[in-house]
C-alpha cells in the first residue's frame, strides 16, 4: 500500500471513530455513502453504489477502465453501450441525471437500462 493511500484510509477511519464517539459530524461525503448503503432500494442506487463503492480509489478518483451498459430500446431490442475510461465519469452523470429510479429514461420511458458492468 502506498504511503498516501494508507494516510488517506488512516484518516477515513479516524472520522469513523470520532463520528461513533460523538466527538465530529460527518462529513457530506460521509452522510451521502452511508445514506445510500442504508437506503439503497432503487436500481439507479444500485449503480451509482456499484461504481463508488468498487471502482473509486480512497480519494474518489475512478479506477475503472470501462462501463458497459446494455439498454433495452423501444422496440425490445437490446443496444450495448461502451464507455472507456475517459467518459465514464460524464456518462455516470449523464445517467443519474436522465435516467429515473428504475433506469428508465425520463424523456422516453420505453428506454430502459436493464444491466451494467464496470471493468
Amino acid at each position: 500500500m502506498k504511503k498516501k493511500d494508507f494516510e488517506n484510509l488512516k484518516a477515513a477511519l479516524q472520522e469513523v471513530v470520532e463520528i461513533e464517539r460523538g466527538e465530529r459530524e460527518p462529513s457530506r461525503v460521509f452522510k451521502v455513502e452511508n445514506k445510500i448503503r442504508e437506503n439503497m432500494r432503487t436500481l439507479k442506487q444500485k449503480f451509482f453504489y456499484d461504481w463508488k463503492e468498487n471502482y473509486t480509489d480512497l480519494d474518489g478518483e475512478n479506477i475503472a477502465q470501462w462501463l458497459v451498459v446494455v439498454i433495452q430500446m423501444p422496440n425490445e431490442q437490446l443496444e450495448l453501450i461502451t464507455n472507456q475510461k475517459e467518459n465514464i465519469l460524464e456518462k455516470i452523470d449523464y445517467y443519474m441525471s436522465n435516467y429515473d429510479d428504475d433506469l428508465f429514461l425520463y424523456s422516453n420511458p420505453r428506454i430502459k437500462i436493464c444491466n451494467w458492468m464496470f471493468a
